[in-house]
């Protein structure tokens, strides 16, 4: 009767490890595919482009109702020449709009699915290009992982989770905005110290030819006083 009840005892306690050993499986599994579908609900992108005078460059970009876009843009190698942008829904209605800027952003959130197009053009010049940074970040739908987090054991891990993608994009998002600001001040340092230089080099040329002119009107003057010298004798 003994040997029975411990027999007893030892089966459901290795039924119970095994059925511990596969929960946390398919904890691990969970955690796994969470972490997975929350690194790619996002993404973040900066590209550099140039944009011709005349000339339209526009940038696709696929959305789904309820996905999120925010983007930043700045011209780099001249702080005083501006370029117009517009944002055009799948339908083509304008969402956004700016003129005649340096520097901007700009964000909004799907209404409908569609590629929607992001233009840029330059208004201020007849001729000539210039170059663009553009910065990107894209918020896919969360349903999936929500779907997914419905249960208690994933909910907290799930909403850490989110937290930390949120602040990774975020982070990676300013870089680049700041990247493209770093771009702008030193394309204006540059140019103004080149400006700088052809002043001094222009003044050092009006230095030396008035000097010149100086010397050669001496001159004039000595060889008159020499030549009527020699004619009052």
């Amino acid at each position: 009767m003994g040997e029975d009840m411990a027999g007893r005892s030892d089966v459901i306690l290795l039924q119970s490890c095994r059925t511990m050993n596969r929960n946390r499986s398919i904890r691990l599994f969970g955690l796994i595919c969470l972490t997975f579908l929350v690194c790619v609900c996002k993404y973040s992108v900066a590209i550099s482009f140039e944009v011709r005078a005349g000339q339209q460059e526009c940038i696709y970009e696929g959305l789904k109702a309820g996905e999120y876009l925010k983007a930043s843009y700045s011209v780099v190698e001249s702080a005083h020449v501006d370029v117009d942008v517009k944002v055009f829904s799948p339908s083509g209605r304008v969402m956004f709009a700016e003129e005649k800027k340096s520097t901007g952003g700009f964000e909004f959130g799907a209404d409908g699915v569609g590629v929607y197009k992001v233009c840029f053009a330059l208004s201020t010049v007849k001729i000539g290009k210039r170059r663009v940074d553009f910065a990107l970040e894209r918020d896919f739908s969360e349903e999936p992982i929500v779907d997914m987090i419905q249960k208690e054991h994933l909910k907290p891990v799930g909403s850490a989770l989110r937290n930390v993608s949120r602040l990774i994009d975020a982070v990676e998002f300013e870089e680049a905005r700041f990247r493209q600001l770093h771009q702008q001040h030193r394309a204006t340092v540059l140019k103004t110290q080149r400006n700088l230089w052809l002043l001094t080099l222009l003044q050092c040329l009006t230095v030396v030819g008035l000097t010149l002119l100086q010397i050669y009107y001496l001159s004039s003057l000595f060889m008159n006083g020499k030549s009527r010298a020699r004619l009052a004798v």
